[in-house]
């Protein structure tokens, strides 16, 4: 997982002061097939160039005020907005980033800063999550996260700015809360959910390459991949090892968790991982048009294997 070093809790994370904004083209965070990784090289060359202190917004997503002069930004921190754990947010920040010009009234965007070392490594997410929300052409039916832009804290570091479409619910918090059992059809649902996800990524040649269960989910808007720093496009050289890995380290987090909030009662998930996951995932991988390799076609068996290890 790329690393971040700036974890404050959601209740000592600081308000972010007023600093200017430059603006670049949403297109820019549309990686190519030179770039390395999904950090897009222009991009990643802007990013660098931020002074600390200064926001770098994307156009599309905030419309007509990137057309306006004088345009600064600051980031509120508002506690409560993100309902996950705590130990599993990494140094993420929530609140508003709000945006103000000489033109027009200010505007105000829920969103989540998430603090990386380097442009490089935020210009990736940024990438990976443009890839997944647009793969085939899928506008307003996100697979991820939508990037905003990227703020320069005082210490060289880089905030990769999100929208906070409302709290994520994700799985390891489903199958695996201490004080609740999920109902058949939660079960049933997350299950799908899980298989479009990682399907529909596997199906374009995308490896998540940290597809724990913690980061898969759903909220108000449909289901979610989370932390996509690690992504990486599958090869014919490594589609095979990718595609396993990825569902490997989903079955592994979700029928053998590490312990959650307490005590967490014994369950058994095999069943439905056979009977609804498996079946789904192949056919949204690996069905018609797919672009995965033939090399990572996995057997349902095989799939079913590594649930058992």
């Amino acid at each position: 997982m790329a690393e971040t070093n700036i974890n404050w809790s959601e209740q000592a994370a600081p308000t972010i002061p007023t600093g200017d904004v430059y603006f670049v083209p949403a297109s820019d965070a549309i990686p190519t097939e030179s770039d390395k990784g999904f950090a897009p090289k222009g991009l990643t060359r802007d990013v660098k160039s931020l002074e600390p202190g200064d926001f770098l917004l994307l156009d599309e997503p905030l419309g007509q005020i990137a057309n306006d002069s004088g345009v600064v930004a600051h980031f509120n921190h508002v506690p409560g907005m993100s309902k996950g754990r705590e130990n599993g947010r990494q140094g993420v920040v929530f609140g508003q980033l709000v945006i103000e010009t000489d033109q027009e009234p200010f505007i105000m965007e829920e969103a989540a800063i998430k603090p990386f070392h380097s442009a490089q490594s935020a210009a990736h997410e940024a990438g990976a999550m443009t890839m997944a929300n647009n793969l085939d052409g899928r506008r307003g039916r996100p697979l991820s996260f939508e990037p905003l832009g990227f703020y320069k804290y005082p210490d060289g570091q880089v905030g990769l700015i999100t929208r906070f479409d409302g709290p994520v619910l994700t799985q390891d918090l489903l199958f695996w809360n201490p004080d609740r059992v999920p109902t058949d059809a939660e079960v049933s649902r997350a299950f799908s959910v899980a298989a479009l996800s990682l399907g529909g990524m596997h199906r374009y040649g995308v490896a998540h390459r940290d597809a724990q269960a913690k980061n898969v989910g759903r909220d108000n808007r449909g289901f979610r991949l989370v932390d996509l720093a690690d992504a990486e496009r599958m090869t014919l050289a490594n589609s095979h090892e990718y595609a396993a890995a990825d569902l490997g380290v989903y079955l592994g987090s979700l029928l053998h968790p590490d312990e959650i909030n307490g005590q967490i009662p014994e369950r058994d998930y095999t069943e439905p991982v056979a009977q609804i996951f498996v079946p789904q995932y192949l056919r949204i991988a690996q069905g018609s048009g797919t672009l995965l390799p033939q090399a990572a076609h996995l057997s349902a068996a095989h799939i079913n294997s590594l649930a058992q290890q």
